[in-house]
C-alpha cells in the first residue's frame, strides 16, 4: 500500500477545489452571458409586440402597401388641407368635416360637430415604401353642458355599412379629451387614432354613422365623397 504524503495530499485538495470554484465561475459566467444573449432573452408581459414595438409599427406600415385604397378624382375638396413643414421637413394632410349631422339617440344639447383626420409624413412626397398604419383624430362638438364626449374606455366606432370600426385612443402624449367653457356654451374635444385598414372600410362605405361618448353622428354623400379623396391621397403608390 502506497502512502500519500502529508504536504503533497495538502496541495492536491487546494488544487481540487481550486478548479471546482473555477468551473463554478465559468458556468456563472456563462449563464448570465447566455441570459443577455438577443436570440434567447425572453420578455414577459407587455401582452403583443411589447418587445418589438418599433419593428411591429415598420411592418404595419408596409403592410399598408397592400390595402385596397379608394380612386382618387383629381380634385382636392376645401375640406382638405396639406401643408409642408419646411423645419421638420414632414408634411401634414388635414380632413375636416363640419357640421357633421347628429342622430336620433345622440346626447342633447349638441350642435356643430366637427370631425378632423391628420394624416402625416417625412418629406414633401408621400415614401413609396411605407404607408401609414393609423393616422390621428379628433371629433369637436359644442354642447349646453360637459359631459356627451367624456368616456371611459374606448374613444367610439366608426359603422360602415353595418360593420364596426373602432376606434383607439389618442398617443400617449396627447390628452384624450379637453373642455373648455364659453359664454354661451362648453366646447369638448375628444381625440382618437383609427387604422388605416379600418379608415379604408368606412372611406369606401355607401352608409357611415359614427359614435363618440354618447354622440352619435353619420355623414352625408358629400363628406364620404370627401373622406375617399382623403383615403385615396394616403396611397403611397397612387
Amino acid at each position: 500500500m502506497t502512502t500519500i504524503p502529508t504536504r503533497a495530499k495538502r496541495t492536491w485538495i487546494w488544487a481540487t477545489a481550486g478548479a471546482v470554484v473555477l468551473l463554478g465561475a465559468l458556468g456563472i459566467a456563462y449563464a448570465v452571458y447566455h441570459a443577455k444573449s438577443p436570440g434567447t432573452r425572453k420578455v414577459h408581459g407587455g401582452g403583443e409586440g411589447a418587445s418589438s414595438g418599433p419593428r411591429q409599427a415598420s411592418n404595419r406600415q408596409v403592410e399598408a402597401l397592400g390595402l385596397a385604397y379608394p380612386a382618387s378624382k383629381g380634385t382636392l375638396p376645401a375640406s382638405i388641407t396639406i401643408s409642408y413643414n419646411a423645419h421638420k421637413d414632414r408634411t401634414k394632410m388635414t380632413l375636416e368635416l363640419r357640421k357633421v349631422p347628429t342622430d336620433p339617440g345622440s346626447a342633447a344639447g349638441v350642435s356643430d360637430v366637427i370631425i378632423k383626420l391628420m394624416s402625416e409624413y417625412d418629406g414633401r412626397t408621400r415614401p413609396a415604401d411605407r404607408g401609414e398604419s393609423s393616422v390621428d383624430g379628433v371629433v369637436i362638438v359644442k354642447c349646453k353642458a360637459p359631459g356627451p364626449l367624456v368616456v371611459s374606455g374606448a374613444p367610439g366606432a366608426f359603422e360602415a355599412d353595418g360593420q364596426s370600426v373602432h376606434l383607439h385612443p389618442p398617443a400617449k402624449d396627447k390628452p384624450a379629451y379637453s373642455s373648455e367653457t364659453q359664454p354661451d356654451h362648453v366646447k369638448e374635444t375628444l381625440a382618437f387614432r383609427v387604422r388605416t385598414a379600418g379608415l379604408l372600410k368606412v372611406a369606401q362605405a355607401k352608409s357611415v354613422t359614427a359614435s363618440f361618448g354618447s354622440v352619435r353622428v353619420h355623414l352625408t354623400e358629400e363628406q364620404l365623397g370627401d373622406l375617399r379623396e382623403y383615403a385615396a391621397r394616403m396611397n403611397p403608390k397612387p
